[in-house]
């Protein structure tokens, strides 16, 4: 059963974010903000009341040890409080950030991108720290 949440909150958020193809987002389309790319992906068969969002962040830096270390003490942050997920994808080599997004009667395209730029701050705020 398709969670009719799903397609609501997506077309929203294209028209918070002024699209003009109100219906690419829930067709699989992609956001680039800045230098990174943003997929929202739906599988029912997993999780029916939950939106996957995955944020590319791209090549870890040429100092991979430091990087991985990085990542892993932010993860841990992260992680303990339920904030997302920190994870390297298995054929690019990109870091990623990825959440996960309630579809409910409350969900919308606002409360969407608010978590999205309040997740992207939190990993911000997460590797200022660990880089210390």
């Amino acid at each position: 059963m398709a969670n009719p949440h799903y397609e609501r909150v997506l077309t929203e958020l294209s028209r918070v974010l002024g699209f003009t193809d109100t219906h690419a987002l829930a067709s699989g389309g992609r956001i680039k903000a800045g230098d990174h790319i943003i997929t929202f992906i739906h599988d029912e068969e997993i999780d029916e009341h939950h939106l996957s969002v995955y944020v590319d962040l791209g090549k870890p830096t040429s100092n991979e040890k430091r990087a991985f270390e990085l990542l892993l003490k932010i993860n841990f942050e992260l992680d303990a409080s339920g904030r997302g997920t920190l994870s390297l994808h298995p054929e690019t080599g990109h870091a990623f950030y990825s959440f996960k997004y309630p579809l409910n009667d409350v969900a919308s395209g606002q409360s969407l991108l608010d978590n999205l730029a309040r997740a992207v701050a939190d990993v911000a705020v997460e590797g200022a720290a660990a880089a210390a």
